[in-house]
Order: C-alpha cells, then structure tokens, then sequence
C-alpha cells in the first residue's frame, strides 16, 4: 500500500495494478507465515446452504495440502458471511459453513482434533457490503494457524 495525501480542492491522478487473488499452497503458505491466517474465497456454498459446491474441490485441496505440510498444527476454520438477511441466520449459516469444510477435510484424512470450526456471520466483513462485489469478498472461509 501506497499512502496518497491530496490537498482539498486539488485534483491528482493515481494508476495501480490490480492483482488476481491467488489460493495456490504456496500462497496459502504465504499468507500464514506472514499473518497466521489466509482467506478462501475459491470454497463456495449455493445461497442460504451449507452444502460445499463442486467447484470448491480444487480450494479444499489446497488447503488440504497447507494443513498436512504442517504437521501436528491446529487450525481454526471460520465461515463469514455478507450482511443480506438477519444476524442470527448469518452466523448459524457461517458455522454450518466452517463445518462442512471441516468434514471435508476429515473425509480426506484430517485428523478432527486438528480443526476448530468457528462461524463469524457478518461481524468480520472485508469490504464495503452496500454493493454486490463488497458482498461477495464478505462471503469467505478463512483459516487460522493455533499452532
């Protein structure tokens, strides 16, 4: 991040190159080592469902791959959600959510004590939920290294 200081009243011009986020093990691997934690946003879920959609299985793998590259640690799995409905079915739906992407990794031979679920609803957002792409980076799954 670059700081930018405009006077009042005075006009400027900034030009920055946006980068495509990256979910491969080697980026996952990355972020925890730089902040303990990395985001999923390619772990998908229909509206209103828990139930993980199948273009989900290439995040999950990688994902799958951080936690075994890492042996003996415990991760938290959080579910968030955007703002749309109410507090109480955003944070049931992102605990369901955490959930199912924990049985699926325990399905692929994570052992259940290495993974916490927790659901955050909407009370973590990343971004600005008044529009539709704002919403949409709302809507994650996040793992966080315990140990």
């Amino acid at each position: 991040m670059i700081p930018v200081d405009i006077e009042a009243g005075a006009t400027g011009q900034a030009n920055f190159e946006l980068q495509p986020h990256k979910e491969g093990v080697a980026d996952l691997e990355r972020a925890v080592g730089q902040s303990g934690s990395a985001a999923i946003y390619g772990v998908r879920f229909d509206t209103n469902s828990a139930t993980l959609r199948p273009e989900s299985t290439s995040a999950l793998e990688n994902v799958l791959a951080l936690i075994n590259n890492r042996a003996n640690s415990h991760w938290v799995i959080s579910g968030h959600t955007d703002n749309q409905g109410s507090a109480e079915l955003n944070q049931k739906l992102s605990q369901s959510r955490a959930t199912s992407v924990i049985a699926w990794l325990v399905s692929h031979g994570v052992a259940a004590s290495r993974l916490t679920p927790q659901g955050f609803g909407a009370s973590h957002p990343v971004a600005d939920n008044s529009t539709e792409a704002g919403r949409a980076m709302n809507r994650r799954v996040e793992m966080l290294l315990v140990k």
